[in-house]
């Protein structure tokens, strides 16, 4: 039987905090490379710390690194996230000859930890055929090919090994296989994956889902169940983080049968909405099943109600519509447990614009998260930016938040910091 290595990879960045994250994609091609006959390892390079926080959250290891040229002005330090080098290289020898190893890749800002990955890789199965997939591959492919012409990059249907790898065979599989084979290989502890749907119908400029998931669908309730209950009964995890774009769209088809279905087993689980719902769904019989499945942590894309931004945001959300969703969950005695995140850095957009849209949130009676835009490939947002800042069409290192906002006219590391305390001081 032919053998793959499947890898979460390193992450280069200023921050990273475990809130329910999870490298969705690589549990699904686990299943797909299972279902092509391969006998699948799993090496998880961001296992996190063994100590929890709230709900399962926490901390990943991690070491100081130099920072690029690039961020000298950062005022941070830059760090490798993930498990020692020893340990992965253990891991990786674990499995003597591998007949494939893919690496997963996600932020295109953290490519440089899938380089770090690849490396080590290298070092102790220089001969394998290495894959790369996932968000960064299918964004920013080119960016890995120019630094890595030796690997396969996932962005467009490939054959390698003697399986058939790419967008459209992963989206298929998406649509009709299960996480189940994913979830057992992976080594999950404190919390669990919830995926209802994919894609989403909304066209936010800053938003690349369009490119990643062209159509909007829901997966088979009966499927999520059986993912949530093995990872509750056999796992013993009791914190579940939903993955959808969009999980309010079709509440008949997602949560409301879910909430049915889990039974008097969603009476010992929390929930958790780290993606952001769209507000404009919520409605009475939405939060009664929210509050049935006891979700703890609601957080609400409002990004912006400026009625110029209303293309950037599809439309999503206005200054009414804030209030009048704010009041149903101040009623359903769910609004202390919410929050919502502004966006700041949206082409023209000042820092006294998004001031005023934390106090307009605030004032709904929803705590704030800011949001720092990243310029994302392939988005309307980054072709905007793109014009003005050449070198996001080529290093990904612009794309990073913490970055990217200190080069906005009008906008710097302070400006940011302000924006934060601003959030702190009106959430109290």
């Amino acid at each position: 039987m032919k053998t793959a290595l499947v890898i979460n990879p390193y992450v280069c960045d200023f921050k990273l905090y475990d809130e329910w994250m999870h490298p969705l994609g690589l549990y699904f091609l686990i299943g797909r490379l299972q279902s092509a006959g391969f006998d699948t390892r799993y090496i998880n390079c961001l296992s996190p710390k063994a100590d929890t926080k709230k709900f399962g959250t926490g901390e990943f290891p991690w070491i100081e690194i130099k920072k690029p040229p690039q961020y000298s002005s950062i005022r941070r330090r830059y760090k490798l996230y993930g498990i020692c080098a020893e340990e992965f290289r253990n891991s990786l020898e674990q499995c003597a000859s591998p007949d494939i190893i893919c690496i997963g890749s996600m932020m295109t800002y953290w490519l440089p930890g899938v380089s770090e990955t690849i490396r080590q890789a290298r070092l102790v199965h220089p001969k394998v055929p290495v894959a790369i997939g996932g968000i960064g591959a299918i964004l920013f492919g080119d960016y890995i090919r120019s630094n890595h012409p030796d690997v396969y990059v996932i962005d467009k249907e490939t054959d390698i090994a003697g399986v058939r790898l790419g967008p459209r065979v992963f989206e298929h599989f998406l649509r009709n296989g299960s996480l189940l084979t994913g979830l057992k290989a992976a080594d999950i502890k404190r919390h669990g994956p919830v995926l209802c749907t994919l894609g989403c119908p909304l066209s936010c400029e800053y938003c690349a889902s369009k490119t990643l998931q062209p159509r909007f669908s829901v997966r088979p309730v009966k499927q999520i169940v059986e993912e949530i209950k093995f990872l509750a009964q056999e796992r013993g995890i009791n914190d579940f983080a939903f993955y959808d774009d969009a999980l309010l769209v079709e509440p008949q088809n997602t949560v409301i049968p879910l909430a049915r279905e889990l039974g008097s087993l969603k009476d010992t689980l929390r929930f958790h909405t780290p993606n952001g719902l769209h507000l404009k769904y919520v409605n009475n019989e939405t939060l009664n099943c929210l509050k049935a499945l006891n979700v703890t942590t609601l957080r609400f894309g409002y990004e912006s109600a400026g009625r110029r931004y209303l293309q950037a945001t599809g439309q999503k959300i206005s200054i009414n519509i804030l209030n009048e969703k704010a009041a149903l969950l101040n009623n359903a005695g769910l609004a202390k447990t919410s929050a919502a995140y502004v966006m700041a850095g949206l082409p023209g957009q000042s820092v006294k614009d998004v001031l005023e849209e934390i106090d307009i949130v605030v004032s709904a009676g929803l705590r704030v998260k800011p949001v720092f835009v990243s310029p994302i490939p392939q988005t309307t947002t980054f072709d905007y930016y793109s014009r003005i800042y050449p070198q996001i069409t080529s290093d990904p290192l612009w794309h990073n938040d913490t970055f990217f906002i200190t080069k906005i006219a009008g906008w710097s590391e302070e400006a940011a910091e302000t924006v934060k305390r601003h959030c702190t001081d009106r959430n109290r």
